[in-house]
C-alpha cells in the first residue's frame, strides 16, 4: 500500500509538472490556427499547404467595411480574374496612428474568416498611402497590437521605411507573416 501510494504521488508531481511546463509556454509561443499563414523554410503556407499569392489589389475595400454586399462581389471577381488573394488597406487609425477603430479591425477579421471559407487569402497593406514618418510608426505598433491574433492574414508593409517597421511588427506580433522589402518573411 505505501509503495502504491508512492507512485501515485510521484505520478502527481510529474503530470503536474508536465502540465506546468506546457501552459507556461503558451504564455510565449504564438499558437497557430490550423488556418494561419506561416513560413516553413522559404515555403509560405496556409495551414499545413503550400500557398501562392496571386492577389488583386481593391481599392477602398478596407473602407468599405465587411458587409457581403461589398465581400461576395469583390472576392467573386479576383476569383474570376485568377486571383486566390483579396489585397487591401487597412482603415481606421486616428491622425497621428495611436489608435485604430475596431471596425478596421473587424473588417480584416471578417475577411479572414470569409476568404478562408473561399478557399482564398488575405493580404492586408498596413500603412496604405501614408507618407508621415512619425504616423507610420505609431500606425505599425497600433495596428501590430490590434491584429497580433489574427494570422489568417499576412501584413504587407511597403515604403522607404519599411525594414524598420517590418521589425517593430514582428516584435510586437510574433508569428504572424510580414511581407517587406526587406527584414519581413516575405520579400
Amino acid at each position: 500500500d505505501i509503495m502504491a501510494m508512492f507512485f501515485r504521488t510521484q505520478g502527481l508531481v510529474i503530470l503536474t509538472a508536465f502540465l506546468w511546463l506546457a501552459l507556461s509556454g503558451c504564455a510565449t509561443t504564438p499558437l497557430y490556427g490550423k488556418d494561419d499563414f506561416r513560413v516553413a523554410g522559404e515555403t509560405l503556407n496556409k495551414g499545413d499547404k503550400a500557398f501562392t499569392i496571386e492577389a488583386i489589389q481593391v481599392p477602398g475595400l478596407g473602407e468599405s467595411g465587411a458587409t457581403l454586399d461589398k465581400m461576395i462581389p469583390s472576392m467573386a471577381r479576383i476569383a474570376e480574374a485568377g486571383g486566390n488573394t483579396v489585397c487591401f488597406d487597412l482603415a481606421g487609425f486616428n491622425a497621428d496612428g495611436t489608435a485604430l477603430d475596431p471596425a478596421g479591425v473587424e473588417t480584416v477579421t471578417t475577411y479572414a474568416v470569409r476568404a478562408k471559407d473561399q478557399r482564398m487569402g488575405v493580404l492586408l497593406r498596413v500603412l496604405g498611402d501614408a507618407t508621415d514618418p512619425k504616423f507610420r510608426r505609431n500606425a505599425v505598433k497600433t495596428a501590430a497590437a490590434a491584429l497580433k491574433p489574427e494570422g489568417r492574414v499576412v501584413y504587407w508593409i511597403d515604403g522607404p521605411d519599411a525594414p524598420e517597421l517590418a521589425l517593430i511588427f514582428k516584435k510586437r506580433a510574433p508569428g504572424r507573416v510580414v511581407a517587406a522589402p526587406a527584414n519581413g518573411d516575405l520579400d
